[in-house]
């Protein structure tokens, strides 16, 4: 199932986050896929609840204005950063959501 999707800003991809842990990048005009990042979201500790909870889904994906980065958010807690035109990730925030309301 693809939870989320967004268009480059100079709207020649597309780009989905799917239930299945990953990111795909699309060209529009010739309307295929370019590239597939699989697995984004998972760790060890995920990979034991993945079948009971899908807790690694990929829930939201961004890109930056100047399509330097993709930004995906996940239901494990954790955002991650990639290099948009290099295709590899540079970040990634574990646990960014834990709950904490941060003294309020």
């Amino acid at each position: 199932m693809v939870w989320s999707v967004t268009i480059s800003p100079d709207s020649k991809y597309i780009i989905s986050g799917s239930e299945d842990c990953s990111i795909k990048i699309f060209d529009i005009e010739n309307q295929k896929e370019i590239f597939h990042f699989e697995k984004v979201h998972t760790g060890e500790m995920i990979q034991l609840l993945i079948f009971i909870f899908s807790v690694d889904t990929v829930c939201t994906v961004a890109i930056s204005q100047d399509m330097k980065y993709l930004v995906s958010g996940s239901r494990d807690k954790s955002i991650k950063i990639f290099d948009f035109t290099q295709r590899k990730e540079l970040f990634h925030f574990q646990n960014a959501h834990e709950g904490n309301l941060g003294g309020l």
